[in-house]
């Protein structure tokens, strides 16, 4: 997001409508001073007590004789929790419109705003563009600090966001200039993703010919805020200077996505030695999303730098420091920013490397166990379908068995010759069953009763037949 808005002109009511920011974003909540910031300058004895949260800090570098080179902040205020009061801390600031020459740097470090769980919240932590200030000290902060209107539109969207606007603003009359006269005037804003929480964003103003800068950071935590104020405090006349607030605001950043790195790193690595092949291991798939997600992010974020690296105009930070000091190189800076990033994106590829690779491990003993238990699964179908097809068969053995095993009896003691004779029974019902018995023992093989032989009883059965007109006597051999 480049150049959103062209010429623009500060007025009264620039902010007279908030098509984006609506009532949810203000908060009145009571809070105590966190432990990070007690050992900041304290509010003076006279103030009130009956101011609400947040506790801001407003430092306010002026020129001293005493401190030339501003080694140290002069004005440092705690605004919230009966510290000083926004009234009090913006009446001190001076507008570009100030008669005087002196050089000046207001800076508002803003606070995130608590935890409140009415609010609707998709990032897992409170919302930048929750602003922790009442609606009409926010508008007084705007007005003051002549922040750009882009603001109200890179806060609402909560994406990615490096812009710059270079314009002119009409002055207010002074002894010297006695009408309005356009002042040159440089707007940066600076805002990172709500998809990657904490998101921060910060508003730079810079006057270069007063010169003067105005900055505003939204959504420090108490250690963020005391590393700005560790860092300000040996920035010396570079605290006049828009890139070292632009530096402190990329160095906050980078710490927290290579922290996020670091920790996924580590994580993916007690995964790996604590891996279960016994289970699914969810949580591999769910740490390859979040640095999935990250590195993504980490490369949009890395596109916005590489977009104000080139960007960058010839001489634009290009400035030394009272005393001869050489400050930062910007393109340098950005530079190695870059490469930083590029250097995350690979550190992200890897743990995305190791975790598909864990998770392979993983996949492929579940595969191997899931094969096997259908392998055993479909042996024990098939041993249970030939146990059904042998019941089957032995049932119909029983069954074979039970018709034709007393039929089997009858027919090995019954030879072929009987049938005749129970043919001969059958058809002419002219039968004697003793005498029938008797024949049919004699055929047998059986001994014949009394004195009679075997060879006259079958004498006797085959005259029988003859006299029962069935069967000649071929019919009979044995």
């Amino acid at each position: 997001m480049d150049l959103l808005w062209k010429g623009h002109e500060f007025r009264d009511d620039q902010f007279a409508d908030f098509r984006y920011l609506d009532s949810e974003l203000f908060k009145e909540e009571e809070a105590t001073l966190p432990d990070e910031l007690e050992d900041l300058p304290p509010r003076p004895a006279e103030e009130d007590e009956t101011l609400a949260w947040p506790v801001a800090t407003v430092i306010q570098y002026t020129p001293s004789d005493s401190q030339p080179d501003f080694s140290r902040y002069v004005h440092s205020h705690l605004v919230g929790a009966g510290r000083w009061s926004w009234e009090k801390v913006l009446s001190e600031v001076l507008k570009p419109s100030d008669p005087g020459e002196g050089r000046s740097a207001s800076v508002i470090l803003l606070p995130r705003h608590p935890d409140n769980p009415d609010l609707p919240n998709h990032s897992g932590g409170p919302k930048l563009r929750n602003l922790p200030v009442k609606e009409d000290t926010f508008r007084d902060v705007i007005s003051k600090f002549c922040v750009h209107q882009a603001i109200e539109i890179i806060l609402y969207r909560g994406a990615h966001a490096i812009f710059r606007d270079h314009y002119s603003v009409k002055n207010g009359k002074t002894d010297k200039h006695p009408k309005r006269y356009p002042v040159p005037c440089t707007s940066y804003i600076l805002r990172t993703s709500i998809s990657t929480p904490p998101d921060l964003a910060l508003s730079i103003t810079y006057f270069p010919t007063l010169p003067r800068l105005y900055a505003v950071f939204f959504g420090l935590s108490p250690k963020q805020i005391g590393f700005i104020h560790d860092r300000l405090e040996f920035a010396g006349s570079a605290a006049l200077l828009p890139f070292t607030f632009i530096n402190i605001f990329l160095e906050i950043e980078k710490k927290l996505r290579f922290d996020t790195i670091t920790a996924c790193r580590t994580k993916v690595h007690q995964l790996v030695e604590n891996v279960d092949v016994s289970g699914d291991n969810l949580a591999l798939v769910r740490l390859c999303q979040r640095v999935t997600h990250l590195r993504d992010q980490l490369d949009l974020w890395r596109g916005e730098v590489v977009g104000l690296r080139d960007g960058v105009q010839e001489g634009e930070f290009a400035r030394e420091a009272e005393g001869g000091r050489r400050l930062l190189d910007a393109g340098e800076y950005l530079d190695r920013l870059v490469r930083g990033y590029e250097a995350g994106g690979r550190v992200c590829d890897g743990i995305l490397q190791t975790a598909g690779f864990a998770f392979q491990v993983v996949s492929v003993s579940l595969i191997m166990r899931r094969g096997a238990r259908d392998d055993a699964d479909e042996e024990a179908q098939e041993a249970t379908a030939m146990a059904r097809e042998d019941t089957k068969t032995m049932k119909a053995i029983a069954v074979l068995t039970m018709l034709f095993l007393p039929a089997t009896f009858v027919c090995v003691s019954f030879p072929l010759v009987v049938l005749p004779l129970l043919y001969v029974a059958w058809v002419t019902d002219r039968v004697d069953f003793d005498r029938l018995f008797l024949r049919w023992a004699s055929l047998t093989g059986m001994p014949a009763r009394g004195r009679n032989s075997r060879k006259e009883s079958r004498k006797r059965a085959m005259g029988y037949l003859r006299r029962c007109g069935g069967f000649s006597s071929r019919c009979l051999v044995d």
